[in-house]
């Protein structure tokens, strides 16, 4: 509680001050105050960090600060919204149900998302996944970018992370602070710094209460975790026992078999395999992102 509590002041007194008049703001336009702020800083119009670890704390899915998604960002990063039915969403669809069918028959809710390795289309997949995942009624879901040595996920959607992603997993934030609702059952949790190692911060207990407390807090049927590729790093292993299950994204021009087995070698007996999705979409190659 001491490291924590350091963190806190440290991180706070970077900040500056509480501007003048914000000591005595009623609860509500406070709230409201927040909102607006996380709103316009990640969608751009405002350069002002938002790092107010107080605000909607307790308030759950609903203390969420809403982002409505740009639908022609999506489109040029071919994320499928569901506005046009086409055999790529009937797909992805497909996948959802299947892996949400594995997660229920099993008491599952944890799903780490990964690649043998770079260059396969792992968050291409997560991000469709997950609107797949919104597009169910009755559906919760939460979407976190775990790829520490190469955050994209933010860019994917358009949207500008609310602050630092490891103030949040050190438990310094509660998750109304970081989490953005994307859709009216999907949040996301991104990031935007990358991280030479980030195994220590992965395997911190802490890290795991931050996630159960997020769990507890939000109540989502399902908690997708973008992860870097499984052959470069030691990330997805140091973070195996986290999750439920693994999902994994194979570029079908880019992935060998004995890749694929290695990954399979690699899970045996410490995490079950959900299955391997064979990517054959073209233009989503990580070849701009650096390992």
């Amino acid at each position: 509680m001491v490291a924590v509590a350091e963190r806190r002041r440290t991180y706070q007194n970077r900040q500056g001050p509480t501007p003048r008049g914000q000591q005595g703001e009623p609860e509500e336009a406070k709230d409201v105050s927040h909102a607006e702020r996380v709103r316009s800083f990640v969608l751009g119009h405002s350069t002002q960090p938002v790092l107010d670890a107080s605000a909607n704390n307790g308030a759950g899915w609903n203390g969420l600060t809403i982002v409505k998604l740009n639908k022609r960002h999506l489109a040029r990063q071919r994320i499928l919204t569901g506005a046009k039915r086409s055999a790529a969403s009937d797909t992805f669809d497909t996948l959802r149900a299947r892996m949400i069918k594995a997660l229920r028959d099993n008491g599952w809710s944890r799903v780490a998302i990964t690649s043998p390795t770079k260059g396969c289309g792992k968050t291409f997949t997560a991000a469709n996944l997950a609107m797949s995942c919104a597009r169910q009624t009755g559906l919760r879901s939460v979407l976190f970018d775990m790829d520490f040595r190469n955050p994209k996920l933010a860019g994917v959607l358009g949207v500008r992370p609310p602050g630092p992603f490891g103030e949040y997993l050190y438990d310094i934030e509660p998750p109304e602070a970081h989490l953005l609702r994307v859709e009216d059952n999907l949040a996301v949790a991104l990031n935007d710094r990358a991280m030479a190692e980030p195994s220590d911060l992965l395997a911190d207990d802490r890290t795991e209460a931050t996630i159960a407390k997020m769990q507890e807090a939000l109540t989502p049927d399902v908690v997708m975790f973008d992860m870097p590729p499984m052959l470069q790093f030691e990330d997805v292993r140091t973070f195996l026992p986290r999750v439920d299950a693994v999902l994994v994204v194979s570029g079908g021009k880019t992935t060998k078999a004995e890749e694929i087995r290695e990954v399979e070698r690699l899970l045996d007996g410490k995490v079950p395999l959900l299955g391997v999705v064979l990517n054959m979409a073209e233009g989503v190659s990580g070849k701009k992102g650096v390992y």
